[in-house]
């Protein structure tokens, strides 16, 4: 670990996190070859050939540790088959709910991890905890606010806009939270320790990634950078602890917490965790420019209510409440709409008091488009 500015650089791989993500890739058959095929296709010579070289070493990597993986084992497909939801947290599956929701990155090792998960429910147990959504890093846990009343577990994953089958998933395994760990555990640890001593043998997959984003950190901060590559204008956690983590197997993730996620209130310190195949070129709505993500959101803005609020917001700013009045939906479903759109980058939003503003982002739409055709074709628009 280094200090760099006010931020650090931490360079060790955390081996619980690596497993669950490379499992759950072989399991749905994501390839790491396919992946830098995207890549070179959304960004030309802004994908570096050093890039593709990583992937493809992870894919080896992958398919030599997996080897001997059952894949329709009904354990193994428990824990790592896809949730089919929708384009923006198409990318989980119940172990990486489990494990990616708290945010922790504690210990490099995937046994002392699992005791500090373990450790980290019983406090929020003890204390009291909200539900923000399910995002492509997990559940959204936040402190209870003062004077906030508890809310059972039920009544939480009940009020969460997820599918219905993925919920009571959800409920059964956090109901039993430390045995399913346990179990996780013992499914994931021959493959951890296998993937392990092939990273050894592979240090300079971890150390060119913390290379480059070092010297991208040069002059400006992880949050401002992080910032420009999502292409958001949240506000992120303005705390004095910052670190940088880097992810091998969760190549196109950018992953950070936000101002009043748990992790972050009870750390006193924002986490950033960047994957190996992401370029200060990339954003996050590009990242996830593969076939099956584009093909999930020409489905999902196909649907009128979505189509309607972008022509609308194209047309002038506006907020949910006088959106779902003018357009006679539930409040709770045109919620649902513009998070869905802010989170395909196709509004912009800014906040004012207590209340968000959203705009249609042309460009961002524009360059979704333009996206799709190239994955269409294989080449740009002339």
């Amino acid at each position: 670990v280094e200090t760099v500015m006010a931020y650090q650089i931490d360079r060790r791989t955390f081996i619980l996190y690596e497993t669950v993500e490379m499992l759950y890739k072989y399991v749905n058959g994501i390839s790491f070859c396919d992946i830098a095929e995207s890549m070179a296709r959304l960004y030309g010579d802004a994908f570096p050939a050093a890039f593709t070289q990583r992937l493809q070493c992870l894919e080896r990597i992958s398919r030599e540790v997996c080897a001997g993986l059952d894949v329709q084992n009904p354990t193994v497909q428990r824990y790592f088959r896809r949730f089919e939801t929708d384009a923006v947290r198409d990318n989980m599956c119940l172990a990486k709910a489990m494990t990616l929701s708290f945010f922790l990155y504690e210990a490099p090792e995937p046994e002392e991890e699992v005791r500090h998960l373990k450790e980290r429910w019983r406090c929020m147990q003890r204390q009291g905890f909200r539900l923000g959504d399910m995002s492509i890093s997990g559940l959204e846990f936040r402190p209870l606010e003062p004077g906030q009343e508890r809310r059972s577990l039920v009544d939480l994953l009940y009020g969460l806009n997820y599918p219905a089958e993925y919920r009571l998933e959800l409920l059964q395994t956090l109901s039993h939270y430390e045995q399913a760990l346990d179990a996780l555990l013992e499914l994931a640890a021959p493959y951890a320790r296998q993937l392990e001593a092939q990273l050894e043998g592979e240090s300079w997959l971890l150390e060119s990634t913390a290379d480059y984003w070092q010297t991208q950190f040069t002059g400006t901060s992880p949050s401002q950078l992080v910032q420009l590559i999502a292409q958001s204008q949240e506000t992120l956690p303005e705390l004095p602890d910052k670190r940088v983590l880097f992810s091998l197997m969760n190549c196109t993730g950018i992953l950070y917490d936000l101002n009043d996620e748990y992790s972050a209130v009870s750390r006193g310190g924002s986490t950033f965790v960047i994957g190996c195949a992401v370029t200060i070129h990339s954003t996050i709505r590009k990242v996830g420019g593969s076939v099956e993500r584009t093909c999930a959101i020409l489905r999902s803005i196909s649907d009128r209510s979505k189509f309607e609020v972008l022509q609308r917001l194209g047309a002038e700013r506006s907020y949910g409440q006088k959106l779902a009045e003018e357009m006679e939906i539930n409040p709770g479903q045109m919620s649902r709409i513009l998070v869905t759109l802010f989170n395909y980058g196709f509004l912009t939003r800014e906040q004012e008091q207590s209340r968000y503003y959203y705009t249609t982002n042309k460009e961002s739409i524009s360059a979704f488009f333009r996206q799709a055709q190239q994955l269409l074709t294989g080449r740009a628009e002339q």
